[in-house]
């Protein structure tokens, strides 16, 4: 997609779920969806594909998840007091309008959620590590740094292969409710990344490495940690548990009240995890409840040398003098 006119068009006239992803496959090509429907979750599939095709022919519903695309920039604000959650919208939305910059707002179904999207297609000319970080970057910029830390403003949208509820879909938890337009905003032009966002990238990179794009996004800045909340750890399954455990006594032990570690772990499952059915809401919540934040340094480096991380180990100090 070359022009943010697009979707402003898209966001005014389709109605309908399909008419959104028929549209995003017109501009992206195949890309991923999946349905979540009151706590559980549909294998992720290829929109355009015969695989697709034979899930969804086959079922009385549409995906109601889609993929965050490369050069789409989200706000997933969630913030649970309605007045709070609405000013902050606003705000974001304000800094995108000083700008000229396109942008829509949309209300997801559910209590409090509000989602603001954007597209920068400046941000196909970077790979993946680098336009992560950029999309950190400008949800800094357009946020503010002290409202991420405040408000706890989802930045696991910043990931590859992220998902996002479609538009004009049933909200997650049944009901008739959807994702709704609340305000489109069309200054009929393609959004360029600000200058200021440029720089402060350009300065970054030069200090950034792999690991450190993960930095915002953890309570901790222990390697051994930062690594089970990333995709990296995602794809090995049988650790996922372990990693669940791990990860609340990390958080409880920072102090973070448990019923905030239940909602963070809750969005490590969908997002990080893709949903992972292994692991439920009630299973989360017994997990914190016994977490006491006493998992040392030695039982992560045993976890991370079984799934052959010595790598992720070694740098960390304490972990690495428990090396076998």
């Amino acid at each position: 997609m070359t022009s943010k006119v697009k979707y402003s068009y898209a966001c005014e006239k389709y109605k309908k779920q399909t008419q959104f992803l028929d549209f995003y496959y017109e501009h992206f090509g195949n890309f991923w969806v999946n349905h979540q429907m009151n706590g559980t979750f549909s294998k992720w599939h290829l929109y355009g594909t015969m695989d697709y095709i034979m899930h969804y022919d086959s079922k009385k519903y549409l995906p109601n998840n889609r993929l965050i695309f490369p050069i789409e920039l989200v706000f997933d604000i969630d913030v649970p007091n309605y007045k709070e959650n609405h000013l902050l919208r606003d705000q974001i939305s304000d800094n995108f309008i000083k700008e000229n910059m396109n942008h829509s707002i949309w209300r997801n179904g559910s209590d409090y959620g509000n989602h603001i999207h954007s597209f920068f297609p400046e941000l196909n000319n970077y790979p993946t590590f680098h336009r992560q970080l950029l999309k950190q970057l400008l949800i800094q910029h357009y946020a503010g740094k002290e409202n991420i830390k405040k408000f706890k403003i989802d930045m696991f949208v910043t990931y590859p292969k992220r998902l996002i509820s479609l538009e004009r879909s049933k909200h997650r938890n049944g009901g008739d409710r959807i994702k709704y337009l609340v305000r489109n905003f069309n200054f009929n032009k393609e959004n360029k990344i600000p200058k200021q966002v440029i720089k402060k990238f350009e300065g970054k990179i030069t200090t950034y490495d792999m690991d450190s794009i993960f930095i915002d996004l953890s309570v901790s800045d222990k390697p051994c940690i930062k690594f089970f909340e990333t995709e990296e750890f995602s794809h090995i399954e049988d650790y996922r548990r372990r990693a669940l455990f791990i990860l609340a006594s990390e958080y409880v032990r920072k102090g973070i009240p448990k019923n905030e570690v239940v909602h963070k772990l809750i969005k490590w499952r969908d997002y990080i995890l893709n949903g992972y059915k292994g692991i439920s809401d009630s299973f989360i919540k017994h997990t914190v409840l016994k977490a006491n934040g006493r998992v040392t340094c030695k039982m992560r480096s045993q976890v991370l040398q079984e799934i052959g991380m010595e790598s992720v180990v070694r740098k960390c100090p304490t972990c690495s003098k428990f090396l076998m």
